[in-house]
């Protein structure tokens, strides 16, 4: 029978760990010719391991929930907003209970009816949509793998593809860039309609033609017949307000798939908000 290469062996040193009482212990490890030495844990190091071990966890937590709000194209200026530090103004309550009712059923059912959020400029729509899409985020349930390794080596293993925040103006800029650069025009219309959750902010502030209505219809009637959610803001009385963005096939299954919420305040940037 080969004899082991090394043995192991633990011994008290005699000391005591100021700290926590506890006897100091070694761990031997015995090879030929050889003895090495290592100071056991005692319950204060243990202490602090986990400390470590839970603040790296926090941090990649961070770091994860950073990435995924930019890549999905929450602008900075909302990316540190929350619908639980949110106090809804006079008027605004209708919009805030919508979207918290929403985020509170997407948890449980990813086929949660959207919302259409409706008022005039500077009222705070897009305030809601994005602490929306952040609470999203924050409840995403990230794998302990990638939240370690975000901890430890700064970066996400893989993109966030759940929420997708989309300014409609710009999103139109940004098809037009892709015709003239030659690049997919029809995947980043195919990004908008098949995500779990789509934000459509400032519907009807693009410029409408012929081809801005088709790609809204083909957005807003791929999540209809897929039942996935819609959240939209728009600066708008009434549904009917939108079917110069969407036409008459459009508006129709926005209000299948959203409900109305209106906000009746003043503008938020007015008063300094």
């Amino acid at each position: 029978m080969t004899e082991a290469f090394f043995t192991t062996r633990e011994e008290k040193t005699g000391g005591i760990c100021p700290g926590c009482g506890e006897e100091v212990r070694e761990q031997i490890t015995a090879v030929p010719g050889r003895e090495m030495r290592h100071r056991m844990d005692c319950a204060c190091d243990k202490r602090r391991r986990e400390a470590e071990r839970m603040e790296e966890y926090a941090e990649g937590m961070r770091i994860l929930r950073r990435e995924a709000r930019r890549e999905a194209g929450i602008p900075k200026r909302y990316q540190r907003e929350s619908l639980s530090q949110l106090i809804p103004r006079e008027g605004q309550q209708q919009a805030y209970r919508a979207m918290t009712d929403f985020v509170s059923a997407w948890r449980g059912d990813r086929r949660a009816r959207g919302v259409l959020l409706v008022g005039a400029t500077g009222c705070g729509k897009s305030t809601f949509a994005a602490a929306a899409a952040n609470d999203l985020i924050d409840g995403y349930a990230f794998s302990e793998d990638e939240v370690r390794n975000c901890g430890v080596f700064g970066a996400p293993r893989r993109p966030f593809t759940s929420v997708r925040y989309v300014n409609v103006p710009m999103l139109f800029n940004e098809l037009r860039n892709a015709m003239d650069e030659k690049t997919s025009a029809a995947h980043i219309i195919e990004q908008c309609a098949s995500v779990p959750v789509l934000i459509l902010d400032d519907l009807g502030a693009e410029h409408r033609t012929d081809y801005s209505r088709s790609v809204l219809l083909r957005i807003i009637d791929h999540r209809w017949c897929e039942q996935l959610p819609l959240i939209v803001t728009a600066n708008a009385r009434r549904m009917e307000d939108l079917e110069a963005s969407t036409g008459e096939r459009g508006r129709d299954r926005l209000e299948a798939i959203c409900m109305p919420a209106a906000i009746s305040c003043a503008s938020q940037r007015r008063l300094g908000k």
